[in-house]
């Protein structure tokens, strides 16, 4: 389990020694997404603020619908490292494109 309260260093370096995660924090996801780790969208609550929608924007600049995995429906057990692996959908270039993209507008918006 990650310390989702350790220092942003030290938080991205447990992420990188994940060969999967399975998070309900969009954080942790793209956090995921950003070192190219196999991850998977859980549900535990309804108590996410702003509710779905976060989820949504995310994952549409990819083109794809998120698959939500309720944990109060379904047994965590299904959840294994070859569970988020076979059910991720991301590209990995689908990703670099978007972080160069990213890169590209910040580096013009902050030297004009």
């Amino acid at each position: 389990m990650l310390d989702i309260k350790a220092s942003p260093l030290e938080f991205m370096r447990s992420v990188a020694a994940c060969e999967s995660i399975a998070s309900s924090t969009l954080h942790g996801l793209i956090a995921a997404d950003s070192l190219h780790i196999p991850n998977l969208w859980i549900k535990m609550s309804d108590k996410i603020f702003g509710e779905d929608f976060k989820y949504h924007d995310y994952y549409s600049v990819y083109g794809i619908q998120p698959q939500v995995h309720d944990l109060r429906s379904t047994s965590s057990s299904r959840i294994t490292p070859e569970y988020v692996t076979d059910n991720y959908r991301i590209n990995a270039k689908e990703i670099d494109a978007v972080k160069s993209n990213l890169t590209s507008a910040f580096t013009r918006f902050f030297n004009s």
